[in-house]
C-alpha cells in the first residue's frame, strides 16, 4: 500500500468520516482543542502551535494506520473533533493501545464519541488487537460514560501525566474473538 493510499484511507460510520488529519485542519481543530472548556481535563487548552504539533504527530501515526484522525461530519463535511487508537507507555511498564476521542463543545452529548470510538474499537478488534484502552480522569463523567457505552470497564487506577501525576481510570476491553 503506498503513502498515499494510506493518508486517504477514511473509517466511515452512519453520520461521521474518521480520516487522517490534513493541514488545513489546523483551525478546525483549534476549536477544539484550543476550547478551555473541552480541554477542563487536561493540563491547558492547546494554542495554535500545539494544534500544529498534534496534527504533525497524528498524520505521522496515520501513516500505520494509528493516531488521532478527524471527525468530520458526514452531512456537512465540518470537523468537529478526532477519535482513534494511540500507543501508550503506562507506568505499570505496559504498552497498550488507548482510544482517544475530544469532540467540539457545541457537538458534545450527540454520541458522536461513541459512534467513532466503536467504529475504532471495530477496526482494531477486526485487525487483531487484543485488548484496547481509555485513560480517562475519573472526574471527566462524560468520557468515563462513552468508555461504558463502548463496553469498557474500569481495570485499574493510575497516576498519569509525568509532572502533574493526575488519577486516571484505565478502562479496558478485550477482543472477544482472540
Amino acid at each position: 500500500m503506498t503513502e498515499n493510499s494510506i493518508l486517504d484511507w477514511v473509517l466511515r460510520t452512519p453520520r461521521l468520516d474518521l480520516r487522517p488529519f490534513q493541514p488545513g485542519d489546523v483551525e478546525a481543530l483549534e476549536a477544539v482543542l484550543g476550547d478551555p472548556w473541552t480541554m477542563r481535563y487536561y493540563p491547558a487548552p492547546f494554542d495554535r502551535f500545539k494544534v500544529s504539533d498534534w496534527i504533525a504527530r497524528n498524520s505521522e501515526r496515520a501513516l500505520e494506520r494509528m493516531g488521532l484522525y478527524a471527525m468530520v461530519l458526514r452531512s456537512s463535511g465540518e470537523l468537529i473533533g478526532d477519535c482513534g487508537p494511540v500507543p501508550q507507555d503506562l507506568p505499570n511498564g505496559k504498552t497498550e493501545t488507548e482510544l482517544g476521542w475530544h469532540v467540539r463543545r457545541d457537538h458534545q452529548g450527540r454520541g458522536y464519541a461513541t459512534e467513532a470510538a466503536s467504529a475504532w474499537m471495530g477496526e482494531m478488534f477486526g485487525r487483531g488487537e487484543a485488548h484496547l484502552i481509555a485513560l480517562v480522569r475519573p472526574e471527566n463523567r462524560p468520557s468515563c460514560r462513552v468508555a461504558e457505552k463502548i463496553g469498557m470497564q474500569i481495570e485499574e487506577d493510575i497516576l498519569w501525566n509525568a509532572e502533574l501525576k493526575w488519577p486516571h481510570h484505565i478502562y479496558g476491553v478485550s477482543n472477544p474473538n482472540r
